[in-house]
């Protein structure tokens, strides 16, 4: 049985590193170029006489990217996050799962910079799915239902 499973695992690899780089499931990618300007939370900024800055904590915002992301799952148009290192290399990838249903547990620019840049500030490539019916996706939530592709596509 576990021979078996190796082999699921290592051609399930194998095809997902063979995917073509332009993916033609991902249809948006918006690149949030100044997340301080984004943001005016005050757990995350502070003012200076020079403006808005980042709270000791979360100065790492300026060492990775965030991207809104659109992607299809079942002809649905879905949206998520997608956080990296700014730095170029190769880095494991996490895939967020969010709780909560419908829109609480939803992810915004706050959560996308304390949960998601928080990993990614470790040397992870992190990508989060809104779901179906949340946070600006298209469909239904199912909790747990069809809506889990939308969490299968993501790989």
């Amino acid at each position: 049985m576990n021979r078996l499973l190796y082999l699921f695992f290592l051609l399930f690899y194998q095809f997902c590193c063979a995917q073509n780089a332009a993916d033609p499931f991902l249809l948006e990618s918006e690149r949030i170029l100044s997340p301080i300007d984004s943001i005016g939370h005050p757990a995350l900024v502070g003012r200076s006489n020079s403006g808005k800055v980042w709270r000791p904590h979360f100065t790492y915002v300026d060492s990775i990217n965030i991207d809104h992301i659109t992607y299809l799952s079942d002809g649905l148009r879905i949206k998520g996050y997608l956080v990296q290192p700014k730095k170029k290399g190769n880095y494991p990838c996490v895939i967020f799962n969010r709780g909560g249903v419908k829109e609480f547990g939803a992810l915004g620019l706050v959560q996308a910079i304390g949960l998601l840049g928080e990993i990614a500030r470790h040397g992870y490539v992190v990508i989060a799915s809104q779901y179906r019916g949340n946070g600006g996706s298209e469909g239904r939530e199912e909790y747990g239902g069809a809506d889990l592709n939308d969490v299968l596509r993501l790989i």
